[in-house]
């Protein structure tokens, strides 16, 4: 994803504010509930992470059971930090034969991560597939991520009242498929707002139907 463009001028026309800015969530998502090892993840990073964590994580009330499978997380999160730490040059050797670029997490498979850690010998069996299918999941989050990240890649316009709340949006156009193309400017046309785009086009919507004429 290159940079966006400079900030486009908001226009204000009859006590509304139109702004087009380069990345917008057209939904307010709403967070998931933290699981009992994410709370307590947050209490251990707001502590500093203690050597000891069982004592501070007992002091808030999570359960024996809890903390035990912290301490087997905690165990298995450092194994893998160590092995792949270790195996550097390997993946980035790895990365690069298969076209890539000399990235040590993109060479990273289910099989290999298996196999250095069985090689490590630290983690049971049990621990070893808790870590992959852990380190999947991660890998995972972080690519749907970086997807919707990278959706928001030019095409809206935000409405807002003079409070600064927002009114409405829309896609005035959609980009293709891993193109960034950004809205360069804004101009009132009689009662219909004129768009431009980075390729030049010129869009005119109709802020009484909210649509792209």
């Amino acid at each position: 994803m290159r940079m966006a463009p400079r900030d486009v001028v908001p226009i204000v026309h009859e006590g509304v504010r139109y702004d087009a800015p380069h990345w917008f969530q057209s939904q307010e998502v709403k967070p998931p509930e933290l699981s009992a090892r994410e709370r307590m993840l947050q209490v251990l990073h707001e502590a500093g992470n203690p050597a000891d964590p069982r004592p501070l994580l007992e002091s808030r009330g999570f359960s024996a059971a809890d903390i035990e499978q912290m301490e087997r997380h905690l165990e298995s999160e450092q194994v893998l930090k160590r092995v792949i730490t270790q195996s550097v040059q390997e993946l980035i050797l790895k990365s690069m034969s298969q076209g890539g670029p000399p990235n040590p997490m993109a060479a990273i498979s289910p099989e290999w991560l298996l196999e250095a850690l069985e090689k490590d010998g630290t983690l049971s069996a049990e621990q070893r597939q808790e870590a992959v299918s852990r380190f999947q999941a991660s890998q995972k989050a972080l690519k749907r991520g970086l997807e919707a990240l990278g959706g928001q890649n030019g095409g809206w316009l935000v409405a807002s009242d003079e409070r600064g709340q927002l009114l409405w949006s829309l896609r005035v156009y959609e980009p293709a498929e891993g193109e960034d193309l950004f809205i360069t400017s804004l101009e009132m046309d009689g009662e219909f707002l004129l768009v431009r785009d980075e390729k030049r086009r010129e869009h005119r919507v109709d802020l009484n139907s909210r649509r792209v004429l």
